[in-house]
């Protein structure tokens, strides 16, 4: 099993080291699609963890290995086999621990194969059936996938409701990173602008990516120049084209800049 285990983290580094690029304009991901990296290293942990099942299945490490291999099918794409895995998790384990993430990647399963209303209804009865068995941090997660798959399905308002409850208490901070953008996203959608400039305003308490800090900054000067608070705007787009990590990006600044002097009504200066 440390083998198996070796293998996965081994893809699952390259798999999330490669870079990723956001589309403002679309409402992101908060768990980020696998991508083709690390197909060796994921079919090394599924047979690996298949030689647990052949050859100790009495042993301790059964239900972690079943829940490894579902996780390497996962990430190599391949969403049938895992959807398999963690179904068979769910029902094998007594532990209250892996059911739960056993519900949780079935939910990303969902996700990635666009079964967004069979995600809606899946999500929703493990929450009201399994309700004593979650910790609040697994609760929070199942909300935050129950969410995105609200997202998918344009229905705005509950997604917003739904991330406005798992936001704080998820556990890994750049979970609550791009929810906060997220939510920004969705407020926009839903035109209530204030809650979107709050949510963005939050992503910068959750530091993990420096691309959705860029964004996100953008987006709170965006929101306030909306708001007709342009000299807010002008701060922020100021700050940041004074920021050298945003060497590559001088040019949208400056013409931001320039847009909210023209709003500001300072046209020579635009």
């Amino acid at each position: 099993y440390y083998n198996a285990k070796q293998s996965y983290q081994a893809g699952l580094k390259k798999n999330l080291d490669q870079p990723r690029d956001y589309n403002p304009l679309q409402p992101i991901r908060v768990h980020p699609k696998p991508v083709n990296a690390g197909a060796q290293d994921f079919d090394k942990a599924i047979q690996k963890g298949a030689d647990i099942l052949r050859r100790y299945e009495d042993s301790k490490w059964v239900d972690d290995a079943i829940g490894l291999i579902g996780k390497s099918y996962y990430f190599r794409q391949e969403y049938f086999s895992a959807d398999q895995k963690f179904k068979e998790l769910f029902v094998t384990t007594k532990d209250a621990q892996l059911q739960q993430e056993s519900i949780l990647w079935q939910g990303r399963v969902l996700l990635d194969m666009e079964l967004y209303n069979e995600g809606i209804a899946f999500l929703s009865e493990q929450l009201s059936l399994q309700e004593e068995i979650w910790s609040s941090q697994k609760r929070a997660e199942a909300k935050l996938l129950l969410a995105e798959h609200h997202v998918q399905m344009e229905n705005w308002q509950t997604a917003a409701n739904e991330l406005t409850e798992a936001l704080p208490k998820l556990s890994k901070k750049e979970y609550r990173e791009r929810g906060y953008f997220l939510l920004g996203q969705i407020f926009e959608r839903i035109g209530n602008t204030e809650a979107a400039f709050e949510a963005y305003d939050n992503v910068k308490n959750h530091y993990v990516e420096y691309r959705i800090q860029y964004l996100a900054q953008r987006k709170k000067a965006e929101v306030a120049r909306e708001l007709g608070r342009n000299e807010v705007a002008y701060r922020i787009f100021n700050d940041m084209v004074r920021d050298d990590k945003n060497l590559d990006y001088k040019a949208e600044l400056d013409f931001e800049l320039a847009r909210t002097q023209h709003e500001r009504g300072e046209f020579e200066k635009a």
